[in-house]
C-alpha cells in the first residue's frame, strides 16, 4: 500500500514542493516514464479499499458479534462451574468458618483456607441439591453423582460451543476453553483422554498402573472401604493438586467473559453469603 502510494504521486503530474534534505528528488516524476505504474498503483489501492470494505470490515465485525456469542456460551459454564465449587466448599465449611463479607468478585472464595477445607469434601455424602428435596418418594443423589453429570454438563456444553464457533475464536480463547474442558479435576474424574504422564494409579498389590480410568469408577467399586476424600493428601499423592488446576483454569477462562452482558463475578457470593444458599458442613 504504501509504495503504492508512493508510486501514485511520484509518477502523477503534481507539482512537487521544496522539502528538507533534498527529500523531493524522490518524489520528481522520471522524464521517459508512462502511464503504466500510475495505474498498477491506482489499481492496488482501489482493490485494497475493496477489500477492506467488502471482505475485512464485514468479517472482523462478524468475528466479533460471534466470539461476544460463543463468550456468553462459556459464561455460563464458568458461572456453573464456580457454584458447584462454591457450594462443596460450603457444605465443607463450619458457620463460624464462613466470614466472607461483600465480595466483589467471587476469586477471593480461593484462598489458603479453601484448599485447607475442601480436603474434607467427602464425595460420599448426600448432595445439596432441590432433587434430594423432594416429597417421597425419592432418590438420593450422592455427591460422586452430582459430580458426574455437572462435570460432563461441563465437558459437552464447551464441545458443542468450540464446534459451532472454532473458526471464529481466537486462540488465547480457544486455549482456555479446552485447558478448563481437561483440567486435571474433570480429567481424572470422567476418565477423559491425557498426554499426562502422571496420570497412574497404584493397586492394592503396590504395583502401578497406567488405565485410564475414571476417578468415580472407583468410589462406587470399594465395597465397605471409603477412598480418602479426593481432595485429600497421603503419602502417595496431593490430590488438592487437581483441586487446584480446576480453580486455575476456571478462573483464566472466566477472565475472557468480563464483559458480556449478565456476567457477574460475584454470582456465587450473592447466593451463598447474600442469599443464604447451601448447607454448613454437610459434606465432611
Amino acid at each position: 500500500m504504501i509504495i503504492s502510494i508512493y508510486g501514485l504521486v511520484r509518477y502523477s503530474n503534481l507539482t512537487v514542493i521544496d522539502l528538507p534534505f533534498n527529500i523531493e528528488s524522490i518524489f520528481i516524476k522520471p522524464t521517459n516514464s508512462d502511464g503504466i505504474f500510475i495505474d498498477l498503483s491506482i489499481g492496488y489501492i482501489v482493490s485494497a479499499i475493496f477489500y477492506l470494505m467488502i471482505v475485512f470490515y464485514p468479517e472482523k465485525v462478524r468475528k466479533n458479534k460471534v466470539t461476544k456469542v460463543a463468550l456468553a456460551e462459556f459464561s455460563t459454564v464458568c458461572t456453573d462451574a464456580m457454584i458447584l465449587i462454591i457450594l462443596i466448599y460450603k457444605n465443607v465449611s463450619l458457620k463460624s468458618e464462613w466470614n466472607y463479607k461483600h465480595l466483589t468478585d467471587d476469586k477471593v472464595f480461593f484462598d489458603k483456607n479453601f484448599y485447607n477445607r475442601m480436603q474434607r469434601f467427602d464425595v460420599y455424602k448426600t448432595a445439596d441439591t432441590l432433587l434430594c428435596q423432594k416429597e417421597e418418594p425419592f432418590d438420593i443423589i450422592t455427591w460422586d453423582e452430582k459430580l458426574q453429570n455437572d462435570l460432563d454438563d461441563f465437558v459437552k456444553r464447551i464441545d458443542v460451543t468450540l464446534n459451532r464457533y472454532l473458526y471464529f475464536l481466537d486462540d488465547e480463547i480457544i486455549d482456555s476453553a479446552l485447558a478448563f474442558q481437561k483440567n486435571n479435576f474433570i480429567t481424572a474424574y470422567l476418565g477423559l483422554p491425557t498426554n499426562d504422564l502422571g496420570m497412574s494409579y497404584s493397586g492394592v498389590n503396590g504395583k502401578k498402573y497406567s488405565d485410564r480410568i475414571p476417578l468415580h469408577l472407583f468410589i462406587n467399586n470399594v465395597g465397605d472401604r471409603k477412598m480418602v476424600p479426593i481432595f485429600g493428601a497421603n503419602d502417595l499423592c496431593d490430590n488438592s493438586k487437581i483441586l487446584n488446576s480446576y480453580v486455575d483454569t476456571l478462573l483464566e477462562l472466566r477472565n475472557h467473559c468480563y464483559n458480556i452482558t449478565g456476567f457477574h463475578k460475584d454470582i456465587a457470593f450473592k447466593l451463598f453469603c447474600e442469599d443464604i444458599c447451601g448447607e454448613y458442613g454437610i459434606a465432611i
